[in-house]
């Protein structure tokens, strides 16, 4: 059983979803592109959640998102089924799209957490070899000049989608993570991400021009045959990290806080399990208040 998890109002996090056995179900087509973007923008906006930055890569994606209305396990299942659904539709294929490991759900707690995570986002398509810059990407990324006020938007995919339940078109505004308000303006949000981008990419050339490791290029990532797996396989994490947070003492601080939550939460667990009906649990409990109304602390 996983550990308690706390969804509090107004964090932002680091999502990362990855495809069942790394099969390259996501590779960038315009359809998919298409049914991805209709599908991230339309259920952004039914449930409250602020998007920063994205890249779907070829067997995974990577969002920044800010969770305004404490909605995002909510927001997770609708997004993941309808990606699922949309594109086993268009590849006429059934059976399991995503992972059965728990998406990660990385809370970044500080500045510099957030600015990692976004630079890291866009640049995945370089790290992982595809192509050689950023903007050469064929599929979904949000490129640094788009951020603080460029869209994600697409028309509905028709081949899935009930015109009559869904509306012809979708679109979401990127936005500023709340945290960073009033830290950067959004023209300097966008120079200082681009900066550190290009600091990284160029990072990566210089490294794989050692290594003599070409890049794969978009024309061959086009070619790819989606129901294959990502030739490099990924060694199994022994732990998925929760936050992140470059600052130590605020670290320590929110380390001691997500014990606090969980101790609490086993303790109310307990007797709620017991027939204690108005035990109190912890803010941040999400599940058992949803489906069983249960009595929660104020934030």
């Amino acid at each position: 059983m996983s550990l308690p998890f706390p969804f509090e109002k107004g964090m932002t996090y680091h999502l990362v979803q990855k495809c069942i056995t790394g099969n390259l179900l996501l590779n960038p087509s315009l359809k998919v592109n298409k049914a991805v973007a209709y599908i991230v923008s339309e259920t952004c906006a039914k449930y409250g959640i602020v998007l920063s930055s994205y890249c779907v890569l070829s067997n995974h994606y990577h969002f920044i998102v800010t969770d305004t209305e404490r909605r995002l396990p909510e927001f997770l299942a609708s997004l993941n089924s309808q990606i699922a659904l949309c594109l086993n539709c268009l590849f006429e294929r059934q059976g399991q799209f995503w992972t059965v490991e728990p998406i990660g759900k990385i809370r970044l707690i500080d500045e510099e957490a957030i600015l990692e995570a976004i630079v890291y986002t866009i640049v995945n398509p370089v790290a992982a070899g595809l192509v050689s810059a950023v903007e050469e990407w064929p599929g979904l990324v949000s490129l640094p000049k788009n951020l603080a006020g460029g869209k994600l938007q697409a028309a509905r995919p028709d081949w899935y989608f009930d015109k009559k339940r869904k509306p012809e078109y979708s679109e979401i505004i990127l936005k500023l993570p709340p945290q960073l308000i009033g830290k950067f303006t959004e023209e300097e949000f966008r120079i200082e991400i681009s900066r550190r981008v290009n600091e990284r990419v160029e990072e990566i050339r210089e490294q794989r021009k050692g290594e003599q490791k070409p890049f794969l290029g978009a024309k061959n990532v086009l070619r790819r045959n989606r129901n294959r797996s990502a030739k490099k396989k990924q060694p199994k994490k022994k732990f998925n990290p929760t936050f992140s947070c470059k600052d130590k003492n605020l670290r320590l601080k929110v380390i001691e806080e997500l014990k606090r939550f969980r101790k609490n939460y086993r303790y109310a667990f307990e007797r709620f399990r017991s027939g204690q009906r108005k035990v109190i649990f912890p803010y941040g409990t999400f599940k058992l208040e949803r489906d069983a109304g249960v009595l929660c602390s104020d934030p």
